[in-house]
C-alpha cells in the first residue's frame, strides 16, 4: 500500500495517527481524506509542496 504523511490528527483502525506521521492507505482512502493526508514521494517529501518562479 502507498504511505502517505498525515496533514491531520486521524484515526486508522484503533491507532490515533498524529500530524506529521507516516500512515500506509489504499489510493480511494487517501482521495477520501483528501487534504488531510499527502502522498509521500520516494525521497520522502511530500507531493503537497507549493513551487514559485521568482523573476
Amino acid at each position: 500500500m502507498p504511505k502517505y504523511i498525515a496533514n491531520a490528527y486521524l484515526v486508522h483502525g484503533e491507532e490515533i495517527i498524529q500530524i506529521g506521521s507516516e500512515v500506509e492507505l489504499t489510493k480511494e482512502q487517501a482521495d477520501r481524506l483528501g487534504d488531510k493526508v499527502s502522498a509521500k514521494t520516494k525521497a520522502g517529501a511530500t507531493n503537497n509542496i507549493v513551487v514559485t518562479e521568482e523573476k
